[in-house]
């Protein structure tokens, strides 16, 4: 049974220092859908992400290059919060959703209809040390040598490495 991670966007990226330092929100977006792929934090490559942002859509936000299905979606006019809300309550079986977020509102919404909820500190985690216990990525994937094309400047890389093993720690 795969699963649909629904990722809180903003509320992730509030969550990790240097995607608040790194530039632009745009920026701070295509690092967010990096990190995801890179370390590979929904487990398996079968299971779904959506991440759901506040506001209009970025035309200058590419479409992630990973075989991963990965969903971008900009709330518009209405509340990120108010999406979550609303694709947990039309969907025909919430337990196999996951929500990412720290909003105690989507938190309690999302828990009462069945869905998983997990905190933002627990999806940033190293896969072996969730609270799941998601085994750990396999070695040597041809994804991991695409990964390793993705172009990212020093002062990005080091600010993600700092980043990370200050929330691994």
């Amino acid at each position: 049974m795969s699963l649909h991670f629904l990722i809180d966007g903003y509320n992730v990226i509030k969550q990790i220092d240097c995607l608040n330092d790194i530039g632009t929100l745009n920026n701070a977006r295509i690092s967010l859908i990096e990190i995801i792929q890179a370390r590979r934090l929904t487990g398996s490559k079968n299971n779904r992400v959506t991440i759901v942002f506040d506001g209009k859509e970025n035309y200058y936000l590419y479409p992630p290059k990973d075989k991963q299905r990965i969903k971008i979606i900009f709330s518009r006019q209405e509340s990120a919060d108010d999406v979550i809300k609303r694709i947990v309550g039309e969907c025909d079986n919430p337990k196999q959703i996951v929500v990412v977020t720290n909003d105690k509102s989507i938190v309690y919404f999302t828990r009462s209809l069945g869905a998983k909820v997990m905190s933002v500190s627990d999806f940033l985690a190293k896969p072996e040390k969730r609270l799941d216990k998601t085994p750990p990525p396999r070695q040597k994937s041809k994804r991991n040598h695409e990964l390793a094309k993705i172009e990212l400047t020093h002062q990005q890389q080091a600010a993600i490495n700092q980043e990370l093993s200050r929330i691994w720690e």
